[in-house]
């Protein structure tokens, strides 16, 4: 018995079926759809998909024998839609096409074309079924389509074209004459767009159009249905005009109403009323439109399905609210509208919020991510939804609701949302948001915002800050701002333009090695009302770069005071007492202070004195200080008596160097420890006189502590590790060059009740093994920095094992590896970096004294590593000028190449880093003896290198 097989024949579908089917189907979907048969390719030119598509032809001469008419003329298919853009007409009233295309064209428009006297009519006459003409741009006053037409020759007037019900003559200029001919030949028009037309034309000659216009409304009231005067300003005299047109029904009305609104009979609340047929009405840009209007909307106009207030500013959140109320309301436009979130939420309660299915809220600045939850709770109907320019509405949670509820939502425009997009900027690093904002206008925008830009830091290194050489001079015209600013070895000059433009957008300024003068950081000062932090790194002002010598009770000195600077650093200087006073008497309000690696040079005598100067600075500011530096400052059990005697200090942050024994009898940096209940970060690097005495203290009385830092401190053991572990809200543990042994590690981390650890460093700690790494492995899962550098040497077995199988660990699994240092890690080969660098995110690498690296492991890594902006090669003795050419091609981004002692790299490698290197900053070439003298000049292509390092 032979088995039947019943298989679905698609080929043999009927084409009604097809149809149907094609019918859910955008255009190109079809097109593509046309392919797998001839019947669907059939169904795909069913008359009411072709009218679905335009026949577009742009700046081309209409001539039977040029292409595309030419090969227009060979078509199967037809064309009920034409667009003609800049098309030249000279020949196209004797063109076959009209004879063989014309009947089946419905709908054509002339946008920009030179059409003279009687040749659109000629074409017009082979258009039988025409049903829509638009002239659009065509400047009717020019000699373009009726100008020195003889109407009343050559039968003209007796042409009538019955089939056209839609005709636009938007955007054109023409007199009363012209006008009243055309529409004279249309005898059945039901639908007329005169928008933005008139708009060179002086208000005498307006006036007189509008007249006509009016004149026409009232000739075909009873058969016009849609009329568009949307960007002809309107008066109350012609809207009165068509109120009193009785039998006028319109279904769709266009209109811009700018008049202030009549207190008596106003003419435009008359024709809301009357217009009961109305189903799409725009009034955008309409400012004399108020909430009164839109009551009267609501009221009368019951069956309207789309409704434009965009840029109606006169409404406000009650008309908004009303609008909601309209019962078969299909398409609501708001963009624009000086309108509150309480407006959208109050709206969002109607009845019929089911039935929207385009909402518009472009621009609305007072939109949040509440009012658009809300949004995405109630209209779940939606199809389209516009909140572009509506920045701050955006955010992780108004998303999720809109994708979890809108499940019909095919169009969606969340464009110019900054705020979403600055949250997801943040994820991504400096480098790469730069590199984003380059993708379009609105990216730059949020790639600028003012956190990013305080995360960036103009530096200026060995310079001279003149207006009129670079790069001040070039700063001058930027138009960005700088919020953060270093200058490194800079001749200062207080007159330059700079401050003043510049200055008020300076939050945070740090002078190194600089030669700063007299009063000269005061005049700079003055131009930064917003000044928060000021740093003075190694400008040693014992000489004469700050204070010395200043006349401090002359020329009203001692009274500038900066109020807004909260934060001051004199760190790794040498300063007098007078110095000092003067300085922090001028910033009364400062929080922060940093006193870090000072007073180097300076006898004992004077540093005692400057330390009880910093002390009774710190006493009578006891009550406003937050963060102290004192890292490197020679302090003793005296100083710290001292600051325990501050009783309403209550510092957040605290660094401190204590290096003398701890006293038997009360040690002041016992009580000082039990005092500050409120530090949030406590650094006592290299303090080798802190014991387990002292971290059993911190852990006692500093519950919120989040920052710990006692590397090198030699005076604590196994006991005082276990109990740091008990710190419950510790996030950062650096632990180096401690002593202590494994035991402080596997013993710390039994409690169940570990601190949440995101980053630990453990730097030189030879006792540290196998067990040691898993035991933190797998206690603190949150970790996402460790640093274990020269921790593993000597190991008895390698640092990862499984049981009894030893295996190393595969480098290959870090996929989101950002820096990678492997640096004198000679037995490294090209095979690692063909089979292991393979890290698509990696920014830096660092892979110098390599010996065994050649060109064939620079040709995998160039393309496993294409994000490197930081390469260093140094002393690898086989990277040659090929290597160089690798480099330079593939990766794009890179901006730090340190190529020292490669002694292999010659002047041919200069060539490859001008030609395509193009973000390159830094060069290091030192040691390379085959590299010409004038690198310089042979790199000055690249415009954005700024400093190379050669011998």
């Amino acid at each position: 018995m032979k088995l039947l097989k019943l298989e679905p024949d698609f080929g043999n579908l009927p084409t009604e079926l097809l149809v149907q089917i094609f019918k859910y189907l955008c255009v190109s979907d079809r097109g593509a759809a046309s392919y797998t048969c001839w019947k669907w390719y059939e169904a795909s030119k069913y008359l009411g998909f072709a009218r679905q598509m335009c026949l577009h032809l742009v700046g081309v001469e209409f001539d039977d024998c040029k292409p595309p008419v030419a090969d227009l003329l060979m078509s199967p298919h037809v064309y009920p839609v034409l667009k003609l853009t800049r098309v030249r007409m000279q020949q196209s009233v004797y063109s076959q096409f009209w004879l063989d295309f014309g009947p089946a064209v419905y709908e054509i428009t002339f946008e920009k074309c030179m059409i003279w006297r009687e040749r659109i009519i000629a074409v017009f006459k082979h258009l039988k079924n025409l049903r829509t003409a638009r002239f659009v741009e065509c400047d009717l006053l020019r000699d373009d389509l009726f100008k020195d037409w003889k109407f009343f020759e050559n039968g003209l007037m007796d042409l009538r074209f019955h089939s056209i019900v839609t005709l636009s003559l938007a955007k054109n200029n023409f007199t009363e004459l012209q006008f009243g001919a055309i529409v004279e030949m249309m005898p059945n028009l039901t639908s007329l767009n005169l928008s933005n037309c008139f708009s060179y034309v002086d208000s005498v000659s307006k006036t007189h159009m509008l007249n006509c216009i009016q004149k026409f409304v009232e000739e075909r009231q009873s058969k016009l249905k849609s009329l568009n005067l949307s960007g002809i300003s309107v008066d109350d005299l012609f809207l009165a005009g068509l109120n009193k047109c009785q039998d006028l029904r319109l279904q769709s009305l266009s209109l811009t109403y700018l008049e202030k609104m009549p207190h008596r009979s106003p003419a435009i609340v008359t024709l809301l009323r009357q217009q009961t047929d109305m189903e799409y009405l725009d009034l955008s840009q309409s400012i004399g439109i108020t909430d009164f209007c839109l009551d009267q909307i609501v009221r009368n106009m019951v069956k309207i399905r789309e409704l434009n207030l965009s840029g109606c500013w006169g409404i406000c959140d009650y008309g908004v609210s009303q609008v909601f109320k309209l019962q078969h309301l299909e398409k609501l436009h708001l963009s624009k509208c000086r309108i509150t979130k309480q407006a959208i939420m109050e709206g969002s309660g109607s009845k019929y919020r089911k039935n929207l299915k385009e909402f518009y809220l472009e621009q609305i600045a007072t939109l949040d991510e509440e009012c658009i939850v809300r949004v995405g709770a109630n209209f779940d109907n939606l199809t389209v939804l516009n909140i572009g320019g509506s920045s701050s509405c955006m955010t992780d949670w108004s998303a999720q609701y809109i994708f979890r509820n809108l499940s019909a939502l095919r169009d969606m425009n969340i464009e110019r949302s900054t705020k979403l997009l600055v949250k997801i900027f943040k994820y991504l690093p400096q480098a790469d948001r730069t590199s984003a904002g380059f993708t379009c206008w609105h990216w730059y925008e949020a790639s600028t915002y003012l956190g990013f830009a305080q995360e960036r830091c103009l530096h200026l290194v060995g310079v001279e800050f003149d207006d009129f050489k670079p790069p001040v001079s070039e700063l001058l015209l930027s138009y960005h701002c700088y919020p953060v600013i270093k200058l490194t070895r800079v001749k200062l000059n207080v007159y330059s333009k700079f401050w003043g433009i510049f200055g008020e957008f300076i939050r945070d300024i740090t002078f190194e090695k600089c030669m700063i003068w007299r009063e000269r950081i005061i005049s700079v000062f003055k131009f930064m009302p917003n000044l928060q932090v000021a740093r003075f790194v190694e400008c040693d002002l014992l000489r004469d770069d700050l204070f010395k010598n200043w006349k401090f009770f002359e020329n009203g000195v001692v009274n500038v005071y900066f109020d807004s600077v909260l934060h001051l650093s004199l760190a790794r200087n040498n300063f007098s007492v007078l110095q000092f006073s003067t300085m922090v008497e001028m910033m009364p309000n400062l929080r922060a202070v940093d006193f870090s690696n000072c007073f180097r040079n300076v006898d004992v005598t004077k540093k005692t004195q400057l330390l009880n100067c910093i002390l009774t600075f710190i006493q009578h500011r006891q009550n406003d200080l937050k963060e102290l530096n004192l890292i490197g400052a020679p302090v003793d059990d005296i100083f710290l008596r001292g600051m325990v005697n501050a009783r309403g200090l209550s510092l957040e942050s605290f660094s401190l160097t204590y290096l003398e024994k701890l006293p038997q009898r009360k040690p002041a940096i016992i009580d000082l420890l039990r005092e500050q209940n409120e530090i949030r970060t406590l650094d006592l690097s290299l303090s080798a006189g802190i014991t387990d005495y002292c971290i059993e203290q911190v852990v006692r009385n500093m519950p919120g502590l989040t920052v710990l830092k006692i590397a090198g401190c030699s005076g604590v053991s196994d006991y005082g590790i276990m109990q740091i572990f008990k710190l419950r809200q510790l996030n950062v543990l650096d632990l180096s060059k401690c002593r202590f042994t494994k035991r402080a590690i596997t013993d710390g981390t039994n409690d169940n009740n570990k601190p949440p650890l995101s980053e630990l460093v453990l730097e030189l700690l030879n006792p540290l093994d196998d067990e040691c790494i898993i035991k933190i492995g797998s206690s603190f899962k949150n970790l996402t920095l460790t640093d274990a550098g020269f921790t593993g040497i000597d190991l008895p077995q390698k640092t990862f094992a499984i049981w009894d199988i030893a295996e190393t660990f595969s480098i290959d699994r870090l996929r989101k590896l950002r820096i990678l240092k492997v640096s004198g890690c000679y037995k490294i080969t090209d095979f690692a970096l063909r089979y292991s660098f393979r890290f698509m995110e990696l920014k830096e690498l660092s892979l110098s004294r390599c010996h065994q690296i050649t060109k064939q492991g620079m040709e995998k890594l160039v393309t496993s590593c294409p994000a490197l902006e930081y390469l260093d090669l140094s002393e690898c003795p086989q990277i040659n000028d090929y290597c160089v050419e690798l480099i330079a091609q593939n990766l794009k981004r890179l901006s730090t190449l340190k190529l020292a002692n490669c002694p292999l790299v010659s002047d041919v490698a200069l060539g490859f880093l001008a030609q395509y290197c193009k973000n390159l900053k830094y060069l290091y070439v030192r040691g390379c003896h085959k590299l010409p003298p004038d690198i310089m000049e042979r790199l000055a292509k690249i415009t954005t290198l700024r400093q190379v390092y050669k011998s």
